[in-house]
């Protein structure tokens, strides 16, 4: 009876592990082919924010728009994800707009707006947003960055797309996601998880 019960026990360990080294085994499949997949690419709009009381316009040109992509993008490279901007052009927002989106996200002028790429990543760049250097709206996947961040504002941008990938803050200043915005690095375990998000995001445009 004692060899009986021991016999099962022993079966019960070795079939648990099999099974544990078979989903580990498939997990690193899965993740070996996000990481191998071919670039990735996201349409943006991007837009220069401009508001008759001037207190939310941007001083951005196009030309620094685009040079902001480049930089992101390039942060952005070892995750094998590129960010297409479409168009760079000025978009008309009431103040009040501008106030409803940056304190309740409140967000149906925005995404009303003829400018606005339903489907698309949309980048806004203002003059200030009330305190932080950037900001992220997940929900339609908008980016938010500030004419003058604390930090390097291509870096502001690259991790706020981040956000808008599904990446959340990290303490590790080193790190494109840290608090500061002021890091590069991005872990394996983030690469998988934007990857499998931008994937659903691109077929979804």
């Amino acid at each position: 009876m004692e060899k009986r019960v021991s016999f099962l026990l022993i079966a019960l360990i070795v079939g648990f592990s099999f099974a544990a080294s078979a989903l580990l085994f498939t997990e690193s499949l899965e993740n070996i082919a996000l990481l191998d997949r071919e670039t990735i690419v996201l349409p943006v709009k991007a837009h220069i924010v401009m508001d008759e009381s001037k207190e939310f316009e941007s001083e951005r040109t196009r030309e620094n728009a685009l040079l902001l992509f480049s930089g992101a993008n390039r942060l952005w490279e070892k995750a094998h994800i590129f960010f297409e901007v479409e168009s760079v052009s000025e978009i008309y927002l009431e103040k009040e707009a501008i106030e409803k989106m940056l304190e309740k996200e409140e967000l149906t002028p925005i995404v009303e707006n003829e400018a606005f790429g339903k489907g698309k990543v949309n980048v806004f760049f203002l003059k200030q947003i009330s305190g932080p250097s950037g900001r992220a709206i997940t929900r339609e996947k908008i980016a938010l960055v500030s004419d003058k961040p604390r930090f390097n504002d291509f870096r502001v941008l690259a991790h706020e797309l981040g956000h808008l990938l599904g990446l959340p803050h990290l303490k590790d200043t080193s790190m494109l996601m840290g608090e500061n915005c002021n890091g590069e690095a991005l872990s394996k375990k983030e690469i998988v998880t934007v990857r499998r998000n931008a994937q659903a995001l691109a077929q979804n445009k």
